[in-house]
């Protein structure tokens, strides 16, 4: 897998992280307003108050949903590798970058290549 590869699917990873579209169903999201002072950058998602467990998960979610989007052979895999990805990245960030995560929604200058070798350990890009 090369590095550009790699680089772009993390990229596209962080975005989907940071938005709320997938994280729960239309009905729930219709006519609902994001809490006062949320980034519209979190897609009205509120992600400061998330648990570890919450981050981690919205990781899978967002991994998972992109891995669909891939040729067959990646997708049917796409649960236990995304799985493996979300624990490794959570395993691996700091308590700060961590809470960087919940501030920004995104992964930190320090949390991104944690990120990258997380996706190649895990076999996520392809």
């Amino acid at each position: 897998m090369s590095a550009q590869k790699t680089k772009r699917f993390a990229a596209l990873l962080c975005v989907a992280l940071a938005c709320a579209s997938f994280a729960a169903p239309t009905s729930v999201l219709a006519g609902a307003r994001p809490p006062e002072g949320a980034a519209a950058g979190r897609g009205g998602l509120d992600t400061r108050n998330m648990t570890d467990d919450q981050l981690g998960r919205r990781m899978l979610d967002a991994c998972v949903t992109l891995m669909s989007q891939k040729p067959e052979p990646l997708k049917s895999a796409a649960v236990p590798r995304c799985t493996c990805y979300s624990g490794n990245v959570m395993k691996g960030m700091s308590q700060d970058e961590r809470d960087a995560l919940r501030a920004t929604g995104g992964f930190s200058a320090s949390a991104r290549p944690k990120a990258q070798a997380a996706l190649q350990a895990c076999r996520v890009a392809g």
